[in-house]
């Protein structure tokens, strides 16, 4: 029933977590690394504002392997949709499911003046890890917003990233008529 989700996690060993969201309002389903997940979740169901700034992130994010439905099972609907609309499946010459992402977030690697830039491939811990250190920073309250406007190439460059990324519009069209 979920074919992308079963693929997505078996390609990338991710933990897939559901949490139902404060005041009843519905369900997110993510994937990721267990510990990121478990941060995710765990934030989403504090009683302070830190719950709304995941809210906020997972939101404003469309290409974060992450969703949201009324019910469990639309919110999983909505994952496997969205996952194959951003990733490309195909099994190896073992059997093993592989994911290739249909985009690509770059950020910029640190460099001496005078040096050309070089740039490296974002992953979602590397997302995560940046969300975790705001929240450790900032406490719950506004963590996601502070780091938000305050990320830039040699601040939060993960998550400054993802927040810059253009997707190409294919991609963003389908996105907006699904997720």
């Amino acid at each position: 029933m979920f074919d992308n989700i079963e693929k997505y996690i078996e390609a990338t060993s991710g933990y897939l977590g559901v949490q139902s969201e404060r005041y009843g309002s519905g369900y997110r389903a993510i994937i990721g690394l267990h510990s990121d997940v478990t941060f995710l979740t765990d934030v989403l169901t504090d009683p302070g504002q830190g719950a709304v700034q995941v809210q906020y992130f997972l939101g404003g994010n469309p290409v974060f392997p992450a969703s949201f439905g009324k019910t469990v099972t639309e919110a999983l609907e909505q994952l496997d949709l969205k996952l194959g609309i951003l990733y490309e499946f195909q099994q190896d010459k073992t059997g093993q499911w592989e994911c290739h992402k249909k985009f690509s977030i770059k950020a910029q690697c640190d460099s001496e003046p005078g040096e050309s830039p070089e740039f490296y491939d974002v992953n979602w811990f590397d997302v995560v890890a940046d969300l975790r250190e705001a929240y450790q920073k900032e406490g719950d309250a506004y963590f996601y917003e502070t780091a938000e406007d305050t990320c830039g190439i040699g601040h939060y460059r993960n998550l400054h990233a993802l927040l810059n990324l253009d997707l190409p519009e294919g991609i963003k069209s389908q996105l907006k008529n699904c997720c």
